[in-house]
């Protein structure tokens, strides 16, 4: 394999014997070499083998010009390298999606597991041009920061301190796909997937999938679209995962358990009426603007591209008081805000 590493970097400038970074280049390539062959497996079938152009593809990734990665430029760069042949390999090769991704969600696992291994959820969107895509629509594109002609798909990455890399991915297919059978059929959308599913549903049922697999986190990061989904926080609770999300400074919050009082004994069912929450609820905001100032203190959060950022973030009160009878125990004690926030 290590061969075919090296006849595929033939178009590659290669660096001279006498320079001290040739060592590692070609240490690099090794490892690079080994990767490709650990994954040939998987785009084998019975009656098709899609490994070589696998391995083209992975080479035209490192070697195609930055932000030009496409299969036009990977067919200059990668000696050996044939664009019909690789646009038929993403596109029509029967090889699954599925096994390549937990191979590589198992990979990284084992490089980055520890207490400081999280897992992140999130969403972004693929502009598109046309309406022939999957699950295309007009609906919100976070990169653009407004509605767009896109697809949305939620993904999820493991990080451990500046590394991250990601573990899987699911496309949301909105509910006017679900509903014409004949567009999703010209798709080639399996009928088994033409079920509409929440992007909170979807970020679920990755994190399920992580787990049932055998990847390791210490917790998950979820941001605000995902914090206002209390069906979704409810399942990660029951499932005793550690999480901690974000949350829109409007949201309204109980510090004490909410949940409504059994009816007392002799009381008529129907006196009842509709449930309601015991207590008040309060905004985050409300809730932030009451601490006293000592409560907060400024950590750097991480490298931006604009630089750091950096949050307040609420110091423990009173880390080991729980309210009785609380059913999920809510820690607002480790708020944080962005310096920004709440003005």
């Amino acid at each position: 394999m290590l061969e075919h590493c090296d006849r595929r970097c033939a178009k590659t400038p290669q660096p001279s014997k006498n320079d001290p970074a040739s060592g590692f280049l070609f240490a690099v390539a090794q490892r690079f070499a080994a990767f490709c062959s650990n994954a040939t497996s998987l785009f084998r079938t019975a009656i098709h083998n899609g490994s070589a152009h696998a391995s083209v593809y992975l080479h035209g990734l490192m070697q195609a010009r930055h932000r030009a990665k496409n299969m036009e430029r990977m067919e200059e760069a990668v000696a050996g390298a044939d664009y019909e042949g690789l646009q038929h390999f993403m596109t029509d090769s029967p090889w699954q999606a599925g096994p390549v991704m937990e191979h590589v969600a198992l990979d990284v696992s084992g490089l980055l597991s520890g207490p400081q291994c999280l897992a992140y959820v999130d969403e972004t969107g693929i502009s598109k041009k046309g309406d022939k895509s999957v699950g295309v629509a007009r609906q919100y594109n976070g990169r653009l920061g407004k509605v767009d002609n896109c697809q949305v798909a939620v993904f999820a990455a493991l990080g451990a301190a500046e590394r991250v890399a990601l573990v899987g991915a699911r496309l949301y297919l909105p509910q006017q796909w679900c509903e014409d059978p004949a567009r999703c059929k010209q798709a080639g959308i399996p009928v088994e997937d033409r079920v509409f599913k929440s992007k909170s549903t979807l970020a679920l049922e990755l994190l399920t999938h992580l787990r049932g697999i055998g990847v390791q986190f210490a917790a998950t990061a979820l941001d605000a679209g995902y914090g206002k989904e209390p069906g979704l926080l409810r399942a990660l609770d029951d499932a005793g995962e550690v999480f901690v999300v974000e949350v829109h400074s409007s949201q309204r919050i109980w510090r004490d358990d909410p949940w409504p009082a059994a009816r007392l004994p002799g009381t008529p069912r129907r006196a009842t009426g509709k449930l309601h929450a015991v207590g008040t609820a309060i905004s985050v905001r409300d809730w932030a603007e009451a601490q006293p100032p000592e409560a907060w203190r400024t950590v750097a959060l991480r490298q931006g591209t604009q630089g750091e950022r950096r949050g307040h973030v609420r110091s423990p009160l009173q880390p080991n008081k729980k309210p009785p009878g609380l059913r999920r125990e809510v820690n607002l004690e480790g708020l944080s805000r962005s310096e920004n926030d709440w003005n």
